[in-house]
């Protein structure tokens, strides 16, 4: 199942890096333009207090820098959740366009197959419609369903690593 995907992902990967790296870029550049600035009001604090005592003034620095550093980091992080986000969405909607091709009709009766050996070959299963591509099946009480989404979630995961590398 995951052979399918490779192709799915690494195209959607592709597609993003330029995105992914202006996003990275730019929350890269905030974060220096914040701790710049707070560099600098850091500065201007430590001025204006040396008259009022150096000990006041070393506490206000140390808490605009901790403040700059935790923001920036923040914005980082908030911009390597959206590229997180957007390679999940990728995959997605590339799945869904590609809905009715002979790579998704693979995986949507390996999807079948992997029902019918845990519900037992009578399962009736339907295949989803809509956004949402995958399989029902049913078999007396017992029901499964496997969906494109949960299958993306987990190569997501694995891919971490990949993924990760994108911003450093």
């Amino acid at each position: 199942m995951q052979a399918e995907l490779t192709p799915v992902v690494d195209a959607v990967l592709r597609d993003t890096r330029d995105d992914v790296e202006r996003d990275v870029a730019a929350a890269v550049a905030d974060a220096s333009a914040l701790l710049a600035a707070a560099g600098e009001e850091a500065e201007a604090i430590r001025a204006r207090a040396r008259a009022d005592g150096e000990a006041a003034a070393e506490r206000l620095a140390s808490a605009a820098v901790t403040t700059a550093r935790r923001e920036g980091h923040e914005a980082v992080l908030g911009a390597q959740r959206r590229v997180y986000e957007a390679v999940r969405r990728g995959a997605h909607e590339a799945l869904v366009q590609a809905a009715g091709s002979a790579g998704v009709d693979a995986l949507l009766a390996r999807f079948e197959g992997l029902a019918r050996a845990r519900l037992g070959p009578e399962a009736d299963i339907r295949r989803l419609n809509g956004e949402r591509v995958g399989i029902r099946a049913t078999a007396g009480i017992r029901s499964i369903e496997l969906t494109v989404d949960e299958l993306i979630e987990r190569e997501v995961a694995q891919l971490a690593d990949r993924v990760e590398s994108l911003w450093r």
